[in-house]
């Protein structure tokens, strides 16, 4: 079976960015970071500048009507047609061990009071988001369950797609 419309989630640090650059790569198809949908400043690393509801609504609605796609991010509340279009939802759940390194490699090169605030919101964030997919997200993605592949890591979810790729 060919996967052509992706859905990548997971906590912060989990691999979601990478899995989605090189299946990219691999498969050709444009890949969609959620963050830069969600905020207008994502690409420079602030999120203070949220995009409005209706612009969030309107690219999620672009992207899903495309034949081939891969979105990476955990946002629920707009996502929704994103995963009833998703051919296949991709869930890393990748150690909390490796997440807090990810993470903090991620932010190493910035030094500043920012960036370290930036990344203790991070470690909480991944660090509560298992609690939080075995409440609220797992509910929430219930009618697509179906869909639903859970990996530990990017790493084994891309040789996923290897060996779907050369059948």
């Amino acid at each position: 079976m060919h996967y052509n419309r992706i859905h990548i989630i997971g906590p912060a640090g989990s691999g979601k960015t990478e899995l989605a650059l090189r299946l990219s790569n691999l498969l050709g198809f444009p890949a969609f970071n959620l963050d830069h949908l969600a905020f207008i400043d994502a690409a420079e690393g602030t999120f203070e500048q949220p995009r409005s509801r209706i612009e969030r609504l309107s690219a999620v609605e672009d992207y899903s009507k495309l034949p081939s796609w891969i979105a990476e991010g955990t946002y629920f509340s707009w996502v929704g047609k994103s995963f009833k279009n998703a051919d296949i939802i991709v869930h890393l759940n990748s150690p909390h061990h490796v997440r807090a390194y990810n993470l903090r490699q991620r932010h190493s090169s910035l030094s500043n009071n920012d960036s370290n605030e930036r990344l203790n919101y991070l470690l909480e964030q991944s660090s509560s988001f298992d609690s939080l997919y075995n409440g609220r997200i797992s509910g929430f993605l219930k009618p697509f369950h179906g869909k639903l592949r859970e990996f530990t890591g990017p790493g084994k979810a891309y040789k996923f797609f290897i060996r779907l790729s050369q059948k």
